[in-house]
């Protein structure tokens, strides 16, 4: 073992010759345009960080997101395996589920429009959910996202309004295909709201993989991609990763490139006919053992230890569009140069054809290649790990494939001064000779970036720690934003969570609980006095309580003769907005079977009185005889009519 004395000067020599200083680096609050500063350093590197660790740690947050939505939809977030430059390439993908969510959550309303509110991420650095702006997230094209959703769903026969909110258990921005997978959770939103995905299926988390409803829904998922990731997001993998279940292990992924891998220009004028091809350049395979021949293998976890770990290094969107401005401008160079030397030769017209086609190159085939060999010999590594030839050899070999595909990242991503500096301090920190670590830089076009990591299975996550620690020490923030150690695994596909209105409950919605809703669609559970207190802009009925507020005032039997009965009447003819209902649908009493008793004691007052607070009538109708006759309660966006009732099984 190894003095510490001599370790730290080793490590403070280290960070002064490579000039890591604080400037380099983005603080959680840059990355999330939050000032918010609770002084701490970071999150116990040995808390888990899964999606269960998190809701038990953070239970009022998710209960607060639960009872403000009626639906709720959740994914698995996504992990790449090997190098993450792949946009507009055709390339071989190695994607893995990890056990950290996407929560989508949804109310409907009449507005006709989708609408994103608020947005909520969770940061492993600060230990908290902050909120944002839509921007902070959507920060490319949001009406083109929102254009895309509202024209599905109107040409699909949905003609009301939907409101959105998100909330993420790691920061978009991290690696772990944020744009992927909250695109799939949109498309299947639109896909429940216009009748296509059955409840029922997804409660089941159980999605089929082959036919027409599986093409059109990962095509819908593409484009969303683009419109979220500003025509920069690979998609692909990730999309089809997210809408599959029962898979812990990698994914192995094929696509060619094709229009939706193309510009974000071209997606978004695309016809869609033409989106549509993209089905047929995906090729799906079950799972990496299928992919290697060892189907009848039985492995639930690979047997090495990895993760992810966020460097916070500073990388902004402008620098990644210079980026392949200077790239672009230098193709065109060479090109510009090569014609010049060829007409410049004494060769004839074919002779310089033929030459053209020698010196001619293709930056994104060049890139293809790079990325395809360098995830080759990746997938040679699992062949060797998964098959139970010399172990200790194979997880060797793994781990030397990992770095050398990390050292080859460099040509077309740039030196990593983090990815040496956790080297270094890697070998200065090891206690054992046999220790090892491979990196990789990877999400490196987006806020921040990260290195992915292998190790020996239960060898080296001591020395990991100290090497976190050291540079958290030395002012870099870093985070662990993933350890298969300690966080485990996921299958999971996308999930509905709950559907108060189609009685589909979560953990933190049960039967008995308190739901609102109201005549624009809005619809929640929560606290009885707390909705009491807040809903005070509309016409509320208390089921509960047996009483009708109206702006806030509570009324009484001077106002009103009988609340419950004007209760029951309002929401019967509220489930039948715009039909006319007989007064043998209401409860037995003597204003249901006298029209001019419920016009004296109830229909006159409600309208008198509505038009005093609200400055307009109640639109509600009576019409027919004296014991037969009708209702009718037209829609009226100038009067809100909000319900507070207990939710039934």
């Amino acid at each position: 073992m190894r003095g510490q004395c001599d370790a730290k000067k080793r490590v403070a020599m280290f960070a002064r010759k490579y000039k890591i200083e604080k400037s380099d680096v983005i603080t959680p609050s840059q990355m999330v345009h939050n000032t918010r500063n609770n002084g701490t350093t970071g999150i116990d590197t040995k808390l888990k960080m899964n999606s269960l660790e998190l809701q038990k740690r953070f239970y009022t947050t998710y209960k607060e997101f639960f009872n403000t939505y009626d639906i709720v939809l959740s994914g698995d977030s996504v992990l790449t395996w090997g190098a993450d430059i792949a946009h507009g390439v055709s390339v071989l993908r190695i994607k893995q589920k990890l056990p950290l969510k996407i929560f989508c959550g949804a109310n409907l309303n009449n507005s006709g429009k989708v609408t994103f509110t608020k947005m909520s991420s969770y940061s492993i650095i600060e230990d908290t959910y902050i909120d944002n702006e839509v921007y902070t997230f959507f920060r490319h094209d949001i009406d083109a996202i929102t254009g895309f959703l509202e024209r599905y769903l109107l040409e699909h026969g949905y003609t009301r309004g939907v409101e959105i909110s998100l909330l993420f258990e790691t920061p978009p921005g991290h690696g772990f295909a944020f744009s992927g997978v909250t695109s799939v959770l949109l498309t299947f939103l639109t896909h429940i709201l216009t009748g296509k995905l059955d409840m029922g299926t997804l409660v089941g988390r159980e999605f089929p993989l082959e036919g027409s409803l599986f093409d059109e829904v990962y095509v819908s998922s593409l484009y969303l991609s683009n419109c979220i990731g500003g025509g920069k997001s690979v998609g692909g993998a990730s999309n089809c990763l997210a809408m599959t279940s029962g898979l812990a292990l990698p994914m192995v992924h094929f696509s060619q490139k094709c229009l939706h891998t193309d510009t974000h220009e071209n997606i978004m004028d695309a016809e869609s006919n033409d989106i549509h091809r993209c089905i047929n350049t995906v090729i799906y395979r079950d799972s990496l053992l299928s992919f290697l021949g060892q189907e009848d293998r039985s492995i639930e976890e690979l047997p090495i230890d990895y993760g992810v770990i966020f460097t916070g290094l500073t990388y902004r969107f402008a620098d990644m569009e210079a980026t392949h401005e200077q790239r672009q401008h230098e193709e065109n160079s060479l090109q510009s140069l090569m014609s010049r030397i060829i007409s410049a030769l004494p060769l004839s017209q074919s002779d310089q054809e033929s030459l053209s086609d020698i010196l001619s190159f293709d930056q994104d085939e060049m890139i293809s290649k790079g990325i395809n060999h360098m995830d080759l010999r990746i997938l040679e590594g699992f062949d060797s790990l998964l098959g139970n030839i010399h172990p200790d050899r194979a997880v060797d070999s793994f781990i030397d494939a990992i770095r050398k595909v990390g050292l080859s990242s460099f040509a077309y991503q740039g030196e990593n001064k983090l990815y040496t500096a956790i080297q270094h301090l890697f070998h200065t920190y090891q206690q054992f000779d046999e220790e090892g670590i491979g990196l990789l830089p990877f999400n490196t076009g987006k806020i921040g970036g990260s290195l992915f990591f292998v190790m020996k299975k239960g060898k080296s996550r001591a020395t990991l720690e100290k090497v976190l620690d050291q540079l958290k020490e030395e002012g870099d923030i870093v985070s662990l934003d993933h350890a298969s150690w300690r966080d485990g695994y996921s299958s999971d596909g996308i999930r509905v969570e709950q559907y108060i209105t189609g009685k589909i409950y979560s953990e933190y919605t049960h039967e008995g609980d308190v739901l609102f809703s109201d005549s624009f669609g809005k619809s929640y559970s929560g606290e009885y006095d707390t909705m009491i207190k807040n809903e005070t802009d509309c016409l509320l009925l208390d089921t509960i309580g047996g009483r009708i507020y109206l702006q806030g005032t509570k009324l009484t039997s001077k106002d009103i003769h009988s609340q419950n009965t004007t209760i029951d009447m309002i929401q019967l003819l509220l489930d039948n907005i715009g039909k006319e209902v007989s007064n043998s649908r209401l409860p037995i009493s003597t204003y249901s079977q006298n029209k001019n008793e419920l016009l004296g004691k109830i229909v006159i007052p409600i309208k008198k009185i509505t038009r005093e607070y609200f400055g307009s009538e109640i639109a509600l109708t009576c019409s027919g005889g004296i014991t037969e006759y009708y209702l009718k309660l037209d829609p009226d966006e100038s009067i809100r009519i909000g319900i507070i009732r207990k939710l039934q099984g």
